[in-house]
């Protein structure tokens, strides 16, 4: 599915076709979906990439990832100027910078701020369980 994108793209990325083609857009969103379905029908030997400490820990950093990926490439921008010419270069330096710290700081704050924060909300709401089946008990 990556690989096919990356073939649209080379492919329409002259400048006779607009940068942010809605074929690209189109294939990348079909080449996933096809790509989880595919992945969800394989034998389980084909789903351990997937379903390993690692990936699980990535997936659950998924949220901070998401939340931070702008702010790391806002600020990489600012700072440290890599360049935009839209080569393939260009990209691979991006992901380069990109990628790690946003990773690595999505990870940081589902360690110490989102779990903490589940795990307490989760407390709260089998204390309010069980009050409210005493209350019950003691009514009946």
């Amino acid at each position: 599915a990556f690989l096919a994108c990356a073939i649209l793209y080379a492919a329409f990325s002259e400048p006779r076709f607009p940068r942010h083609s809605p074929a690209i857009a189109l294939s990348y969103t079909v080449g996933l979906a096809v790509f989880m379905v595919s992945t969800t029908l394989t034998p389980f030997r084909f789903q351990a990439l997937f379903s390993n400490r690692y990936s699980r820990s990535l997936a659950d950093s998924s949220y901070g990832i998401y939340l931070v990926h702008m702010v790391v490439i806002a600020y990489v921008a600012r700072l440290l100027t890599p360049p935009t010419d839209g080569t393939l270069h260009a990209a691979l330096v991006w992901l380069a910078i990109v990628v790690p710290i946003s990773v690595a700081t999505g990870y940081l704050s589902a360690e110490y701020f989102e779990r903490p924060i589940r795990r307490r909300a989760h407390r709260y709401a089998e204390s309010r369980r069980e009050a409210k089946a005493a209350a019950a008990q003691v009514k009946t």
